[in-house]
């Protein structure tokens, strides 16, 4: 799939695999998925993973970073079915550009 271990884990919510992977040394700015170009944190922002995505920031996740389609965290929290309202406060509160 081309995913890195903690991708995985912020796929499916696993806050504390992902706590455990980044504490081992996972890089939470891993380089993207080339087909996407997804990070942890778009996959888990765009599952409204709130938890995930508080890890990842805590880490030192880019907050801005943007997939293929140029889509931002932020952006595929607030456009998700429903929009995930909590993801999207987290983003904002960690400097998450409005524009981006």
């Amino acid at each position: 799939t081309g995913l890195t271990p903690l991708m995985e884990a912020a796929s499916g919510g696993y806050v504390e695999v992902g706590r455990i992977l980044l504490d081992r040394g996972a890089d939470v700015n891993a380089p993207p998925v080339p087909s996407s170009r997804d990070t942890a944190l778009t996959i888990a922002a765009d599952k409204g993973h709130y938890k995930f995505c508080e890890l990842l920031l805590y880490r030192g996740a880019m907050v801005d970073v943007k997939n293929k389609k140029g889509n931002s965290p932020l952006w595929l929290a607030a456009n998700a079915s429903g929009g995930y309202v909590e993801v999207g406060r987290i983003l904002l509160d960690r400097g998450a550009d409005v524009n981006a």
